[in-house]
């Protein structure tokens, strides 16, 4: 599923994000939301892309 992310609003980023956590469809939401391009500096380290990215960060504890 590829989205023009400058289509979304962020009312809809806002709403969505909920409704798609309640379901269980993180993955979901983090492709809807997130660009491929991202870049993350956290103090963990610099991570590049939407699978580093959020995949760490998605599944720090």
């Amino acid at each position: 599923m590829t989205h023009d992310l400058r289509a979304r609003s962020a009312e809809e980023v806002f709403e969505d994000h909920p409704r798609l956590a309640g379901e269980h469809r993180s993955d979901e939401d983090i492709e809807r939301t997130i660009s491929p391009d991202c870049v993350v500096l956290e103090r963990r380290g610099v991570f590049r892309g939407r699978a580093d990215a959020a995949g760490r960060l998605r599944d720090r504890r």
